[in-house]
């Protein structure tokens, strides 16, 4: 469990720092290279918090400090079902 309010910057911040270590890397410090990890929500929070919050990181100086590696998918259980349905 992850005690962040994922609606203000700060928090959505700190969550995905801590999701950061979760990606797999190689190497040390300066010299790391991140793999891809993906982390799956719903639309509002993948948009409004992921992916602006790491892009607002662009400029870090480190891979680290980026948050290389994190990358964001929509998984909206709700509209997949709606899909099925137009052909009804």
């Amino acid at each position: 469990m992850i005690y962040e309010n994922e609606n203000d910057a700060d928090g959505i911040l700190r969550v995905l720092q801590e999701l950061h270590q979760y990606v797999p890397f190689d190497g040390e410090d300066d010299e790391r290279v991140y793999g891809q990890q993906g982390f799956v929500g719903e639309q509002l929070s993948v948009e409004g918090g992921g992916v602006n919050g790491h892009c607002s990181l662009a400029n870090g100086f480190t891979p680290e400090e980026r948050l290389e590696g994190l990358h964001f998918e929509i998984a909206d259980w709700h509209g997949g079902n709606k899909v099925t349905e137009v052909g009804r």
